[in-house]
């Protein structure tokens, strides 16, 4: 038993004194004129003196003006029959200087007052250190939410699987009015707003695998006039949030407008698509226009060919004296057969628009088909195709007459050209109950 212990023998203290001395806590009992009459081994250790600097001598004479200050009071104020009071209280300690924290507890006694400290310096250490790292945590965030605000991209956190809107920024804020009563909903109670741009969706993917994701190019309807929205384009990426042990327990948005190079983009690739429809226009054009002349070449040589064979037989003898009438009538229906060609030919307007003039009447196909062979006979008979005709001499129709003698010659021409020497063209015509059939047959090999 401690000194303290000893004096106290005789005296109710005396019955848990050794109980007190080994206590983690310090004990002191005071008498009534706050002098110390007991103080355990903890207390004595606490106060950085030696027991018998303290036992038998007042607290203001070991601690000058304790009884004005407002733990003084608090001590008086028990001592003199007030109910126990509990509190925490730092007390600076002489030797060496320091600071402890107690959790002091004041009990009234029968001698005077009983006191016990409890060192809480170690928890306060740890709650100061909490304070102060939750204080840097809350200026972290202040700075960091500072620098999110003054950013051009859209940024959004959202907590939990249910993807609470913790954070939104100021830009988010402009393009969308009133978007800061979103904090504290999810993202699905949104839904009305930002379902229809996946949001919800991509959210999920990257809190369920714990990946980033990027989105580029989303449409997003943005209001505009009340009723009233406009179509803008965003790249998105997601991040997830994580806690120090690598669990998800969010998802950090950012989306940056692209609307601008979309917009340009697509006017690139819509003027691309009017140059390639006006190239595919031009180079069909062109090919019209090549087999426009090449038409135009075999409609012309066509009559040519017989005029010129005819006026070189005439010219050179080569016609006998009852065949030159007809020599001359062929001269001439070819002669004027061309001079339609060339007339039309310069009038091409209303070829392209399809307002070619017609002379219709009634036609005597016979005449039509003789007046073709007989233009193509010359042709014929240099390169050896011998021509047949079987002609039905009631074949009339309405029609174009000399339009009708280009047709008759075309087939001609063309199954002449593609005859080998020695081979022969048919020519069949007949009617056919309200119409007239020209048949042009060949032996050669055809056209692939």
């Amino acid at each position: 038993m401690s000194d303290g212990g000893a004096l106290l023998a005789n005296r109710p203290l005396a019955a848990f004194a050794r109980l007190l001395d080994s206590s983690e806590d310090g004990y002191a009992v005071l008498d009534r004129e706050m002098r110390y009459v007991y103080l355990n081994e903890r207390l004595v250790e606490l106060n950085a003196h030696r027991l018998d600097e303290l036992l038998g001598r007042t607290v203001d004479e070991v601690y000058p003006g304790f009884s004005a200050s407002p733990l003084g009071q608090r001590y008086w104020r028990v001592m003199r029959g007030g109910a126990e009071e509990h509190f925490e209280e730092p007390v600076s300690v002489p030797r060496p200087p320091h600071l402890i924290w107690y959790r002091i507890s004041l009990f009234p006694h029968e001698q005077g007052l009983l006191v016990r400290a409890h060192d809480i310096s170690a928890r306060k250490q740890a709650e100061q250190e909490r304070d102060r790292l939750l204080s840097a945590m809350v200026s972290e965030r202040v700075r960091l939410e500072l620098l999110l605000d003054a950013s051009p991209a859209i940024v959004s956190f959202f907590r939990g699987p249910e993807h609470v809107f913790s954070f939104v920024n100021a830009r988010l804020r402009e393009l969308i009015p009133g978007s800061e009563r979103l904090l504290g909903l999810t993202a699905r109670e949104a839904r009305p707003a930002l379902a229809p741009h996946g949001l919800v969706d991509q959210l999920d993917r990257v809190y369920r695998t714990g990946e980033p994701l990027a989105v580029r190019e989303q449409a997003v309807a943005l209001p505009s006039t009340p009723g009233g929205s406009t179509e803008a384009f965003f790249d998105f990426t997601y991040q997830p949030i994580r806690r120090p042990d690598g669990e998800i327990e969010g998802v950090a948005s950012f989306a940056v407008e692209v609307t601008e190079s979309v917009r340009a983009r697509r006017a690139v690739e819509q003027v691309a698509r009017r140059e390639e429809a006006a190239r595919r226009v031009a180079e069909e054009a062109s090919r019209a226009k090549d087999e426009f002349l090449s038409t135009l070449s075999h409609e012309l040589r066509t009559p040519l060919n017989a005029v010129i064979g005819w006026s070189h037989l005439l010219r050179s003898g080569g016609v006998a004296e009852a065949q030159r009438e007809r020599a001359l009538e062929t001269i001439e229906r070819n002669a004027r057969a061309q001079a339609r060609l060339i007339e039309d030919m310069l009038d091409l307007g209303r070829i392209v628009q399809g307002k070619m003039v017609l002379s219709v009447g009634p036609v005597e196909m016979v005449r039509v088909v003789e007046a073709a062979i007989d233009s193509m006979r010359l042709a014929a008979e240099a390169k050896g195709v011998r021509l047949q005709p079987v002609l039905d001499s009631h074949a009339t129709i309405v029609g174009d007459a000399e339009r009708l003698q280009q047709l008759v010659w075309n087939l001609l021409s063309n199954a002449i050209k593609f005859t080998p020497r020695g081979g022969r063209v048919q020519v069949r015509l007949r009617r056919e109950a309200s119409c007239v059939e020209v048949v042009v047959a060949d032996t050669g090999q055809g056209i692939e």
